[in-house]
């Protein structure tokens, strides 16, 4: 493979990566394919060059430019586990607009223990377990009792 032939291959990886993130609000993971392409294969080769001190600065630039924080790698992907926490909590925000108050522990709501959810969203942060994001969705609804 030609130097040419390699730069491009790279832009136009890196532009798929730009472009996910445009539309998905989040990087790939590695499983993530996007336009037939395995751009979170890319991403992962790209981080893992970055680990080992061979990530050109150029590069690195590109990924900061589309808001890649390499100071904190973990929070730059959304996980299964934040997607269906927030499935959970739009299905709490339904619940709550059709009955009129938040469910209590032993409420099932759509097939989802969406009472025992909450219990646990608020023994987290009683632990200092919630994360930020987490705490302030639901201390925006008023579910928390206590101020962090």
């Amino acid at each position: 493979m030609s130097i040419n032939s390699h730069i491009n291959c790279w832009n136009k990886n890196y532009n798929l990566v730009k472009d996910f993130v445009q539309e998905k609000g989040s990087f790939p993971l590695t499983t993530d394919v996007y336009k037939c392409e395995y751009v979170g294969k890319f991403l992962y080769k790209e981080l893992k060059k970055y680990k080992n001190g061979r990530l050109d600065e150029r590069k690195k630039e590109l990924f900061e430019d589309i808001g890649f924080n390499f100071q904190n790698i973990k929070s730059n992907f959304v996980t299964k586990g934040d997607i269906q926490w927030a499935k959970t909590y739009d299905l709490l925000i339904l619940y709550m607009s059709m009955i009129g108050k938040p469910p209590t522990n032993c409420t099932v709501f759509h097939d989802i223990k969406i009472g025992n959810w909450l219990f646990l969203q608020r023994q987290l942060h009683k632990k200092g377990q919630l994360k930020e994001a987490r705490y302030n969705k639901l201390n925006y609804l008023k579910l928390l009792e206590v101020k962090r």
